[in-house]
């Protein structure tokens, strides 16, 4: 219950928007083990919404939630380890993470860890490695990965070029 409270202050569901109470119900949740609102809390960290903007924080509660195997838990630790927020920067970790995070179906770990592969970021540029990943996230709604297979089918790299996936048939 005290999460979907902090949502709703968070979001205004039913209640004005106010972050600091959210944040207030988030803290307690979390505290009591809830992955969903050490999510949460570590957003409100990262954008300093409720709270002072704090990366570590952020990074913190964000890893509170992985530890429960929660899957955007993990890719968010994931973007924090490729960035550099919060923690030093440990390109081989974030790329661990986020590729459990990938595996366990999260979506736009899905659509990172094929954009990783596209650019060369996790070691060896990989389209092939990229067009599965961005066409798994594709597959699951992910509207910038449609985009992006989309592109491989009109430009026949890696995939038969194919118009009938191109936007510009």
């Amino acid at each position: 219950g005290k999460f979907y409270v902090a949502r709703s202050y968070h979001f205004g569901n039913g209640v004005p928007v106010d972050y600091e109470r959210a944040v207030k119900w988030y803290l307690t949740a979390a505290n009591q083990g809830d992955a969903y609102a050490q999510l949460n809390l570590g957003s409100c960290f990262e954008k300093g919404e409720g709270v002072d903007k704090n990366l570590q924080m952020a990074f913190y509660w964000y890893e509170c939630a992985a530890k429960h195997q929660e899957p955007y838990g993990i890719y968010m630790l994931g973007k924090c380890y490729l960035c550099g927020d919060g923690v030093e920067k440990d390109v081989q970790q974030a790329f661990a993470l986020i590729k459990h995070a990938a595996e366990k179906d999260d979506n736009d770990a899905q659509y990172n860890l094929a954009d990783g592969y596209e650019k060369g970021i996790w070691g060896t540029q990989d389209l092939k490695k990229a067009f599965f990943w961005y066409e798994r996230a594709a597959k699951a709604g992910h509207v910038n990965a449609q985009t992006q297979v989309a592109k491989y089918y009109m430009t026949g790299s890696v995939v038969e070029k194919d118009l009938r996936y191109s936007p510009q048939r």
